[in-house]
């Protein structure tokens, strides 16, 4: 039994809004009548509905509308899950769409499926001050009844204690060891320089900088750890909140694609696990400079996931939750951290291989990077000046000038007609793998002696690697590059339009601030 007070509250909130007559500038009054007119009392219907639409127009055609209603829908959908638990005898009764849902996962992950779905799917227009609302209000109403066999266990908000929901004797995500890389081409470093410095870096020199003790302040680093899962778990409701992972190679290979899942579920099955083909198919980060044609479909099984029409088993897999806004859906976890002030610097014009001039930013776009080791975000450029910071692990990154452009081969479009030039049709794990190995020598034009044997002792794999990257990118081997390993506390500038691949070395939580 939900607690009755808490649960009215909660309820008053949601009628102070949705019994509100729409503005006639809500763009909602275009879905037409038939649509409004059940939304109170068969807003699953509407759901089903208003989901065709988003996928049946290009991601960022669908019209505002749609978005509204499906987000509408899912706001009755929560009221009249909550209103049959507290509802007095007498009063008006709904049909219950959701029975069979209710009793599968339990109405507090229904509710919050329902309600990350829509920022998810639509990104809330109108709705994500209420919606955040209702999180906050949700969070105090599950740990007022909170029990240990019927929820996952639940932080107890305490605004006035710094490191809330935190299990010091808990052990971190990182493990003992990690993967080591030697740096042959190091990216410059320097201790937290002041803003002029890095302004006159960025004027004058135009490259790649490790910056460190620049985020020392950070609660995410300290009071507040995001290595510890515990406290994670206690910022997105015991782990119910979902989040959209990638799953697959490569957002260019056939076996590419998307989940959405709570947030527990994937630090148990993702971040603890080593995937059985984690050597050979290490995933990528979604499109480096932009989200996928459409939003990354519900998945609601523990054990499989289709994708692209194939059936996988979930833990055979490595997922990663990559270029995403954690912040915008989990503003809590947004207060743990701050932007860099050097976002607040003038950067340079992007280079020539930018080939799209990008809109001028007001604010710095933030995106969370969250995954076990060996993810990885193939060979790209973005648009942006980037601070890339890690909270948590290590990560191997490798960066080419702008110069370089037509020694990494970049893709062109592709069979759908997407401009891909932005990606390098070069396997950069590859080289480094085989470089670690001294299969290959890259920065010179001729075989270096002994390479060849070097080569078959590491097996016919390394050798085969080699022979294919010269057969198909040979100028790729004579490319200038700088490289560092970015450890926790540790940020790097990423000027924009270089091109950089980046490889988790361990369990790794990395957050990127674009601005221009």
């Amino acid at each position: 039994m939900i607690q009755l007070k808490a649960a009215q509250a909660l309820l008053s909130i949601l009628h102070a809004s949705l019994d509100q007559e729409y503005d006639e500038n809500d763009d909602i009054v275009n879905s037409g009548q038939s649509v409004r007119s059940i939304i109170e009392t068969r807003p699953k219907v509407v759901i089903e509905r208003a989901h065709d639409m988003l996928y049946a127009y290009p991601w960022r055609e669908v019209p505002t509308y749609w978005r509204r209603v499906y987000t509408d829908a899912s706001l009755w959908a929560v009221t009249r899950i909550l209103e049959r638990h507290v509802q007095p005898i007498g009063g008006p009764e709904y049909v219950n769409e959701f029975e069979r849902e209710e009793k599968e996962e339990g109405w507090p992950q229904l509710v919050v499926r329902l309600l990350d779905m829509a920022v998810i799917m639509t990104g809330a227009p109108r709705r994500t001050e209420l919606i955040e609302t209702i999180f906050a209000a949700l969070e105090e109403l599950l740990d007022a009844n909170k029990d240990a066999n019927e929820y996952a266990p639940l932080a107890k908000r305490r605004k006035t204690c710094p490191s809330i929901g935190v299990n010091n004797n808990e052990t971190s995500f990182l493990s003992p060891s990690r993967s080591s890389v030697a740096l042959n081409h190091p990216v410059h470093r320097a201790v937290a320089p002041s803003l002029g410095e890095f302004q006159q870096h960025i004027d004058t020199i135009h490259s790649p900088m490790v910056i460190t003790n620049a985020l020392t302040h950070w609660p995410a680093l300290s009071t507040r750890p995001w290595s510890k899962p515990s406290y994670l778990l206690s910022r997105t409701l015991g782990g119910r909140r979902l989040i959209p992972v990638e799953l697959g190679r490569s957002y260019t290979d056939d076996g590419w694609g998307q989940r959405i899942i709570p947030f527990k579920q994937f630090l148990d099955e993702y971040m603890g696990h080593t995937p059985l083909d984690a050597a050979s198919s290490r995933p990528p980060s979604g499109p480096p400079s932009g989200p996928p044609s459409g939003p990354p479909s519900p998945s609601h099984s523990d054990s499989t996931t289709t994708v692209n029409g194939n059936i996988h088993a979930a833990t055979r897999q490595t997922a990663y939750l990559a270029q995403y806004d954690l912040f915008a859906q989990v503003p809590s976890l947004r207060a743990d951290i701050a932007v860099p002030d050097y976002c607040y610097t003038a950067p340079p014009p992007p280079p020539a291989n930018i080939s799209q001039q990008p809109r001028l930013l007001e604010e710095p776009l933030l995106n969370a990077w969250l995954g076990p080791a060996g993810t990885i975000s193939p060979l790209h450029t973005d648009p942006y000046h980037n601070i890339l910071t890690q909270v948590v692990g290590a990560k191997y990154v490798r960066l080419y000038a702008p110069e370089q452009t037509p020694n990494v081969y970049p893709r062109g479009v592709d069979v759908n007609g997407v401009d891909m030039s932005n990606t390098s049709e070069v396997d950069v794990g590859h080289l480094v793998d085989m470089r670690t190995s001294g299969s290959v020598e890259e920065g010179k034009a001729t075989e270096p002696d002994g390479v060849e044997d070097e080569g078959h002792r590491h097996g016919s794999g390394k050798t085969r690697q080699r022979n294919e990257i010269e057969r198909r990118y040979p100028k790729v081997l004579g490319a200038k590059y700088v490289e560092c390993v970015l450890e926790a506390g540790e940020c790097l500038y990423i000027p924009a339009g270089w091109w950089h691949y980046v490889r988790s070395l361990s369990p790794s939580f990395s957050v990127s601030f674009w601005w221009n």
